[in-house]
């Protein structure tokens, strides 16, 4: 079915299209809005989990420092230093952190002592006060077989940190910091261990907060927990066994996958979890929030958006119903009118205009057709009548009008036939005009030609003059700047003799150095083991003294050397110093004289070529007015016969144009009838 209407038309197209629109806005909009939160939570997670592994690498940091630090400490001293100073030194640092709770020093069989095989002082936190302990130096013990000492001996690293595991005793989740002790040779002689209580870790982890509903959890690489909310589970429960089956489908991909997130259900709600691994340990971090929460932000804006689209479409729709009725009803009123002036019928009012868009713009343009057309018509209407009259007298005209053009065309023949003979006598004399002026224009070409080459010698032998000159004042200058910078070159030179007096002061002092070296030397040998030390730094003090002798006497060398080279180089600056005064600047003054003689020679040339162009061009202008005389008597001779024919044919065309005027005048008055039956079909 065709809709003959417009509005209905518009309002079947608009309206779906609106709401087409709409819709894709919301829905694009509402993805974009999920797309832009999922990255927001997901970075808000990743910053929490590295923040909270920052923390705990900066703990756990710090424990392998002190570990390592008094590892090398002992590896350095342990032959000269006390069991007692040990102690001290064990006490001190565990007094300096709240996280650790021991620290042992672990001797390898018969290294601290040749009579004993187990050496392991053990200092703890007892209470207030620190406590000395060796019940772990024993066979009983045996700590050379437990895991952390076999791995500390495996160890390459500065420490490492055990897995947790939970003390029965002190009721707590703890890990143990290992560090080799290793002689500057490699040997292995020990480890040390610091004991390290996870409470703080644990409170740190637990105190995360993500909203409302967001916690975290920390596992080790086992999947065990060390931090969840139930603290029923710490060190008990693995998260792959959870009793919650959901739970422990996510917690085996988290000890897999290392990095990435997931869903579970509990107690009917449904959790959205982000984890990490901490390499450094293999633990991993997961922060969890409820979905509700996470997606609350985002229901909200669903409904806001579909209320936005809903008022937006009812508004649309009311402003589309209203600008579809308005112009329906323009359209209307240029229908009507189109109608009546297709029908002829001039009689009707012009098209009431309100609006400057395209139906006002169309309507005035009908308005202006209709003033128009109605203008024209009346016109024809008037003049017709009138034609009808003037073209019978046209004709009459066009009659006489011939008669007179044939006599005109007899006279301008005759003056045509005087002005040829006139014409052929100029001709001849102007032939003669031209020779004469060819002979002149040749000989003012070349007094030109002369002038030009004159010009060009008195700018080269300026130029020479110029350049000669230029040349031969820095010949000058050069000769005195190079000549006062040699001598200052010659003063500079002296210098090099007091690198010589240098190299001899330097090289007496490496003997003295030399001397109390082998001085020293003679005296770490009678110190004996504790002067090994010194007698290395002696002999390296030696060395470099016999280096520094050796050096001074290249720098000697190459003093001589460089004296000689100068010598040679001021001998070579006078002689071109004197070629330069003595040669180059007397052939610069003579290279002046022979330009300012080529200068003169020109101007002199000069003059009589102007003087023959002055006459040469005094005789050209007469001939050229003769010949200019004679050229406009041939050309007015020449335009007089040329126009007499033009006239005779114009004349000839005037006859026949007036007798196409004739026959127009008859066909005018056939037309003029013709316009009167067409007008008599508008109405006016």
């Amino acid at each position: 079915m065709k809709m003959k209407k417009i509005s209905t038309k518009m309002l079947c197209v608009l309206i779906p299209t609106i709401i087409l629109v709409m819709g894709a806005f919301v829905v694009l909009t509402l993805i974009s809005i999920d797309r832009v939160i999922n990255e927001q939570v997901q970075e808000k997670m990743n910053t929490e989990m590295l923040a909270e592994k920052t923390q705990m690498s900066e703990q756990f940091s710090t424990v392998e420092w002190m570990a390592g630090t008094l590892a090398k400490t002992v590896s350095n001293s342990y032959k000269t230093t006390s069991l007692k100073q040990y102690e001290k030194m064990l006490d001190s640092m565990i007094s300096d952190n709240d996280m650790v709770l021991g620290s042992g020093l672990w001797f390898e069989p018969y290294v601290y002592n040749k009579k004993e095989k187990y050496i392991g002082p053990y200092v703890y936190k007892d209470g207030d006060k620190n406590a000395v302990t060796y019940d772990y130096s024993n066979s009983d013990y045996d700590y050379f077989s437990q895991d952390y000492y076999i791995k500390g001996k495996e160890c390459e690293k500065l420490a490492f940190i055990t897995d947790p595991y939970y003390d029965e005793t002190l009721d707590t989740v703890m890990a143990t910091c290992v560090s080799p002790m290793k002689t500057e040779t490699g040997k292995f002689i020990g480890v040390v261990t610091v004991d390290i209580e996870l409470t703080q870790i644990q409170e740190s982890v637990n105190q995360v907060k993500i909203g409302t509903t967001g916690s975290a959890m920390l596992l080790n690489r086992e999947g065990q927990y060390l931090s969840c909310k139930d603290s029923s589970k710490i060190m008990k429960t693995s998260i792959q066994e959870d009793s919650n089956a959901s739970l422990a489908e996510l917690g085996k991909a988290a000890i897999e996958k290392k990095d990435g997130n997931g869903t579970y259900t509990e107690d009917g709600k449904e959790y959205v979890v982000y984890y990490s691994n901490w390499e450094k340990l293999g633990w991993t971090i997961l922060l969890q929030i409820q979905k509700d929460e996470l997606r609350g932000s985002i229901t909200r804006a669903i409904r806001f958006l579909i209320a936005i689209a809903v008022a937006g479409l009812a508004v649309c729709t009311f402003v589309i119903l209203w600008q579809v009725q308005k112009i329906s009803k323009q359209i209307k009123n240029v229908q009507q009118f189109a109608i009546s002036l297709s029908a002829g019928d001039f009689t009707i009012e012009e098209l009431q205009v309100r609006s400057a868009d395209e139906l006002g713009v169309m309507g005035n343009s009908l308005n202006t057709m209709y003033s128009n057309n109605k203008t024209v018509i009346q016109k024809i209407s008037n003049h017709a009548e009138s034609l009808d009259k003037e073209s019978n007298q046209l004709s009459v005209s066009s009659g006489e009008l011939k008669s007179q053009f044939d006599s005109v065309e007899q006279i301008m023949r005759d003056v045509n036939e005087d002005m040829l003979s006139n014409s052929a006598a100029t001709e001849e004399v102007n032939a003669s005009v031209e020779e004469a002026n060819a002979s002149i224009n040749l000989l003012t070409e070349e007094t030109v030609q002369s002038t030009k080459m004159v010009d060009e010698i008195k700018k080269r032998a300026k130029r020479i003059e110029e350049k000669s000159n230029n040349s031969c004042q820095r010949a000058d200058e050069l000769t005195k700047i190079y000549e006062t910078n040699l001598y200052q070159s010659i003063e500079n030179a002296k210098i090099v003799d007091s690198i010589g007096e240098l190299a001899e002061v330097i090289s007496s002092i490496a003997e003295q150095i030399n001397l109390l070296s082998l001085n020293a030397s003679i005296e770490a040998a009678r110190a004996g083991e504790q002067g090994k030390g010194f007698a290395v730094v002696a002999s390296e003090i030696g060395k470099l003294a016999n280096d520094t002798s050796s050096t001074v006497n290249q720098i000697k060398d190459t003093i001589t050397k460089v004296q000689e080279s100068f010598s040679g180089l001021t001998n070579d600056s006078k002689e071109m110093l004197a070629f330069v005064s003595e040669t180059v600047a007397p052939d610069y003054k003579e290279f002046l004289e022979v330009a300012q003689q080529y200068g003169s020679d020109a101007e002199q040339i000069e003059e009589i070529s102007t003087q023959i162009a002055k006459m040469t061009k005094d005789i050209e202008i007469i001939v050229n007015e003769v010949s200019q005389a004679i050229e406009n008597i041939a050309v007015s001779s020449q335009n007089t016969a040329q126009n007499s024919i033009h006239v005779m044919d114009a004349v000839n065309k005037a006859s026949d144009i007036i007798e196409s005027v004739s026959k127009m005048s008859e066909h005018q008055a056939d037309i003029s009838l013709e316009l009167n039956e067409v007008v008599s079909n508008f109405k006016l």
